[in-house]
């Protein structure tokens, strides 16, 4: 996925006189499989997160195709053109280390070598020239402790704990397939300022989840394990296994069914 789009993305520097004053810059390979799975599982609908130092950041703009996108910030005057990769899914997606001190910053997309503003961020400021610009509060996605990384956490009393960060005093539920996927039966609680808990007891089994968070219903964005759900969109899933292993977890399934789908086409 990276190479593929590191490639494109040197059409950056053919696409118009303005980037003679700006530097482009190419993202490194994922570090952690954390940070690999946010970006391959980003889609429009995908809140901004920090990954163990890194800001997973999905365009979100309307549904025309876009080439190339690329992000410019603040805090670098602007001269440095951060492109954004394109995941399977169709997401252009920018991850990279914000500095660290800065708990907010102003930026503008350049999205087929226009400049614009995030039109999905209500968030506006303008500079002494009226030019509008996006601002993004970081302290609404700070660092996530560890056990926040890996979506639902399995406790040794068998409970399941959830995070969730995001504007802080807001009100934040978890529904799935656990409680009827009542949106108001199952509310979280901001144990700080913009990180909401909850922990659950389940039987073994399989399960699929969203949350409802400040009246927008919501995927996990620290857990890239999905499935369609019982309407037919993307939902959040998880394994509780039994003590014998007879239930395999949902990453397991799907490379058991890979190598099922390997073996039959060889086999052909």
């Amino acid at each position: 996925m990276i190479c593929r789009f590191r490639l494109s993305a040197l059409a950056f520097l053919f696409t118009g006189v303005f980037f003679l004053h700006a530097q482009v810059v190419l993202p490194p390979a994922p570090e952690t499989l954390s940070l690999h799975g946010h970006i391959a599982s980003a889609t429009a609908e995908s809140m901004p997160v920090m990954i163990g130092g890194y800001l997973v950041f999905p365009y979100r703009g309307s549904q025309k195709p876009y080439r190339l996108v690329g992000i410019a910030f603040d805090y670098e005057g602007y001269s440095r053109i951060h492109a954004f990769v394109k995941n399977k899914k169709g997401t252009f997606v920018f991850y990279g280390q914000i500095p660290e001190g800065i708990k907010e910053f102003r930026y503008r997309l350049v999205v087929d070598s226009v400049w614009q503003h995030d039109t999905s961020n209500p968030l506006i400021e303008y500079d002494q020239m009226g030019v509008r610009l996006s601002k993004f509060i970081l302290s609404e996605t700070q660092n996530m402790p560890d056990d926040e990384k890996l979506g639902p956490q399995f406790r040794p009393d068998g409970s399941i704990d959830f995070y969730l960060r995001g504007q802080p005093g807001v009100y934040a539920f978890i529904m799935g397939s656990f409680n009827q996927w009542d949106p108001f039966m199952t509310p979280m609680k901001e144990i700080s300022p913009g990180l909401y808990k909850v922990s659950l007891t389940l039987s073994p089994g399989r399960y699929y989840y969203n949350f409802l968070f400040n009246g927008q219903r919501i995927r996990d964005p620290n857990n890239f394990f999905q499935a369609m759900g019982p309407g037919g969109e993307l939902v959040s899933v998880f394994d509780i296994a039994k003590p014998n292993n007879e239930i395999l977890t949902y990453a397991q399934e799907k490379t058991q069914k890979k190598k099922t789908a390997k073996k039959k086409k060889s086999a052909k």
